[in-house]
Order: structure tokens, then sequence, then C-alpha cells
């Protein structure tokens, strides 16, 4: 069979199968339902280029303003939470403390003959090396007794002035170990002299006298500096002590310089640090050949209040190191008071009574007795 003829037989086949009628349904009028389709998860994608940078950008922002923001709030190493803050409190302390001292320091040596005689000292060879310092540290202790402790306790209250040659008034009030109030009055003046230099000049009443102050404080880029002379009286400035105030780290410290006749006799160092509300005293000074270190603190147990002093005593051929507990007798009959010393190391212990300057005198009644008293020289 030929090729043709089977192609033909193929061709008539298939149109036999192809019904005559027409379809039921049209394929193009059918609506189609649109069904939710679940596609697969995308890949996570990381960040570009450009959002990474935008990303980086505000990180590096928020450290830089958080450690500005901490560095600005830091308040500098020279000024952590100094003992005495501000002008005021600063020449208060200044002016009693040098005014304290001199009258001790007067006082012992004859030119202020108002204290009692000398408690006797134990004439034994074998004695501790801080016994021959007591002396000199009894005049530190009539000096801080009622500076160091508690800030609490103590209190500034400036006033309008009721002299008419002085601008200011101020009134520091504080305690001593016997709970007794002490206060104490100055006036002054201060004169700006240019941007950097302002010049103090007052008076201190103390146990019925008028002792004179002047001083002086410079402000430089580097440091504030603050020096304070007290006099014995306006008439007398061969006798007087200089202090001389600055700050280091997280110390205040306040330089001493005893002058007697137009001579410097002492010199020595207060530093004063904050611990929690208290004040702690470094007393720093030179006896002689030997070299005195003395940290002092307030303490109060059972009610009393006492002072712990722990001591360093350096000498050219020895060294010795200890614990003194300074207390307060007073005697009943007569009223007045010693401070005693109990003094240990590893050597041995001992026991040493040196005088009290009695300070809460009634000074309303001594300056209405003395007016413009000053102490004779």
């Amino acid at each position: 069979m030929r090729k043709k003829e089977i192609i033909k037989i193929i061709r008539t086949s298939v149109v036999s199968m192809v019904p005559e009628q027409k379809p039921l349904f049209d394929l193009n009028k059918i609506e189609f339902e649109r069904l939710p389709v679940s596609l697969p998860s995308p890949r996570p994608r990381y960040f570009s280029g450009l959002a990474l940078k935008a990303v980086m950008t505000a990180l590096v922002i928020l450290l830089s303003t958080t450690f500005l923001y901490v560095a600005w709030n830091k308040v500098p190493d020279d000024q952590i939470d100094p003992a005495w803050d501000g002008k005021e409190q600063i020449y208060t302390f200044s002016a009693v403390s040098a005014t304290n001292l001199l009258y001790a320091s007067l006082s012992e040596t004859g030119n202020l003959p108002i204290m009692q005689p000398m408690a006797l000292k134990p004439l034994d060879s074998n004695r501790l090396l801080v016994m021959d310092s007591l002396g000199s540290l009894n005049k530190y202790l009539n000096t801080i007794e009622d500076l160091i402790g508690k800030r609490d306790a103590m209190s500034f209250e400036s006033l309008e002035s009721d002299r008419q040659d002085y601008q200011v008034k101020l009134l520091f009030s504080t305690v001593d170990l016997l709970g007794n109030p002490i206060q104490y009055t100055m006036y002054y003046n201060e004169t700006i002299e240019d941007s950097e230099t302002s010049a103090f000049l007052g008076i201190l009443l103390f146990k019925g006298s008028e002792f004179l102050l002047e001083g002086s404080q410079t402000t430089s880029d580097e440091e504030t500096k603050m020096e304070l002379i007290a006099y014995s009286s306006a008439l007398n400035k061969t006798d007087y002590v200089k202090v001389e105030h600055k700050i280091e780290s997280e110390q205040q410290t306040f330089e001493y310089e005893f002058v007697l006749d137009g001579e410097t006799v002492q010199s020595s160092e207060l530093k004063i640090e904050s611990e929690a509300e208290d004040l702690k005293i470094e007393l720093s000074m030179e006896e002689g050949e030997n070299s005195c270190s003395f940290e002092i603190r307030r303490i109060s147990e059972a009610g009393e209040d006492f002072l712990k002093v722990e001591y360093d005593i350096q000498t050219l051929d020895d060294n010795e190191q200890g614990e003194i507990m300074v207390t307060v007798v007073t005697d009943e009959i007569s009223q007045t008071s010693v401070y005693h010393y109990f003094v240990s190391s590893e050597e041995q212990e001992d026991e040493y009574e040196e005088d009290r300057i009695e300070k809460d005198d009634d000074e309303e009644e001594d300056d209405d007795e003395t007016g413009e008293n000053e102490i004779e020289s």
C-alpha cells in the first residue's frame, strides 16, 4: 500500500471520531477562583554595605555621647568630696585652726600664761620615742579637737555684720569631745584686687580676745591658693601663725608655720580627708632630727568620744610605730580638764597627761567684759 493511501485512511478515521454537536460548555467563559498560594519563606538577607555603615555610625555616636557625659560629670581628682568646700568654709577653718595653734603655742612659751602648768612628764630612759613629741602633738589636738569628727555637727552661718568696720559676720558652730557646744565668731572684709586675686582682712573672737587676720586668695588655671596669717594682736606682728591652703588629689592640705619674735619655730602640715561623714586628719611635722607622722580620727563608742591616733616616728637611728587613745579627763572640783594619753606600741605601753584649752567659755560674757581686748605680747 502506498504512503498516500495510508495517510488518507488515518485522516478519515480521525474525522469520524469527532462529534457532530457543539460542546456543552465554553472554556472561554469559565471563571477560575484565585486560591491563596503558600510561597516558600525568603532566605535571610544580610545588611547591605550602606545599611551596615549607618548602624556602625549610630553606635559610635551613642558610645561617644556616653563617654562625654561620664567625663563631664566626673569630679576632677583634685576636687573629690573636699572636707571644706567653698571660700567661707576654707577661710573659717584656716582662721580657727591658725588662731587655736597660735594661742596654744604662745601659752606654752609663756607669752600667754593662762593655761595650767604642764603635767609632769615621766623621766624614764626607756620610754617610747613618741613621748618626746606629745607636747607638740598636744598643741595640735587643742587646735583641731572641735574641727574633726562628724561634719553634720558643724555649721556655718553668714550674717549681716553688726560691726561697722566689717562687711561680713560669720558664725562657726561645732562641739568638743565632751559634747559642749563651741562657737567662733569671725568678722571680715574681702576686696577684689583683680581677676585673679582677692584680699582678706578680719578678726576672730576667741577666749575674750581679738586675733587679727590677714590673707589673700589667688586663682589661676593651674590652682587656687589661699594664704592667711593670724596675729596675736594688731600691734604685734612678730608672733603669728601662717597657714597656706591647697588641694591635692582627694585631700585638702593646710601648711602651718609658727613664727615667734620674727623667727620660724615650727612648720607642720595637716591633710584633711573625708571618710563617709567623718573627717580624718594627717599631721606631719619635724621635731629636731625626728620626723613625726600622726593619723587622727574622732571615735564614738559607748556614748563617749575620744581621739584615736596612729603614729610613726622616725629618727636617725630608730623607727617606732604605735597607737594612742586620747580622752578628756575633767576634775569635778576645779572644772578643768586635761588630755589623757594612753600610748601603746609593740615594745611597751605608757600613759601621759597634757593640758587642754577650755573653749566653751561664755563668749558673750567675755565680749562684754573685754570689748576690744587684744592679747598682750
